[in-house]
């Protein structure tokens, strides 16, 4: 039963991570987008690119210390995501100021719709899933066991 779990959360963590990587991507591709539009809150975009490339890196560094089994990753990703959900969701009333361009309204709502939804899921599937508890058991210590035998 355990080994089921372990390769349930296996799978369901890369599905999670898969989609986390992709929110970000969309997120900065919107961003790209806008920053090719006629001088739109230009600054204020370049810097949200640099911003949101950062984001990027910082959640793959913390991916990986999670896939290691550490769960000071984990703790930090649900706060990350806590607070990138508290963003999106202050980000509403940026999108409301964007004029003329009804193309760039619809995807700028989808994409925060997407980040929303993902990041949601992603806190649930952190906080809550047994068999992702499980993995982060077994991935630990298979990754103390493979240190100990190099040492």
């Amino acid at each position: 039963m355990d080994s089921f779990l372990v390769n349930t959360g296996r799978k369901q963590f890369f599905i999670v991570s898969s989609f986390i990587i992709l929110a970000s991507l969309y997120t900065i591709g919107i961003y790209i987008y806008y920053s090719t539009l006629h001088g739109y809150y230009l600054n204020y975009i370049k810097s949200e690119i640099v911003l949101e490339v950062f984001y990027l890196a910082v959640v793959l560094y913390s991916l990986i210390s999670v896939y290691k089994g550490r769960k000071w990753g984990m703790y930090f990703l649900i706060g990350f995501f806590s607070y990138k959900i508290y963003y999106a969701l202050g980000s509403i009333s940026w999108f409301y100021s964007i004029k003329n361009n009804l193309l760039g309204r619809i995807t700028y709502n989808y994409s925060l719709n997407f980040d929303i939804v993902i990041y949601c899921i992603a806190i649930l599937y952190f906080c809550f899933s047994k068999s992702f508890k499980e993995f982060i058991k077994y991935q630990k210590t298979k990754f103390t066991r493979v240190q100990s035998r190099n040492n």
